[in-house]
């Protein structure tokens, strides 16, 4: 009764770690449901719609000599896509966009 009481507290910890993924664009320690391994997962980033509308909202100001790149270099407001570290399984997103 005990160890059974003890797999479903993790198993709920587990379920909040997964959910805890679309709010971090930092690397986190969860339980991967694919492969059933615990471990760091690996995250990876993409351009977002919030960047390339600002990239375009430069060039219509006029700065397009390279400032327009600049959106692009914050990380914060681009796409982070955590992956299970083992499986390769993709486990949570946090994205930005408009709509």
């Amino acid at each position: 009764m005990v160890m059974m009481s003890q797999e479903l507290v993790q198993a709920k910890q587990d379920l909040y770690d997964l959910k805890e993924l679309k709010e971090s664009c930092h690397s986190s320690r969860v339980f991967c449901p694919m492969c059933e391994q615990r471990g760091e997962t690996e995250v990876r980033y993409a351009a977002s719609q919030v960047q390339w509308l600002s990239c375009m909202g430069c060039v219509c100001l006029g700065c397009w000599l390279g400032c327009c790149a600049i959106p692009f270099c914050l990380r914060q407001i681009g796409d982070h896509t955590h992956h299970c570290s083992k499986c390769d399984h993709p486990l949570g997103k946090k994205g930005y966009s408009i709509c």
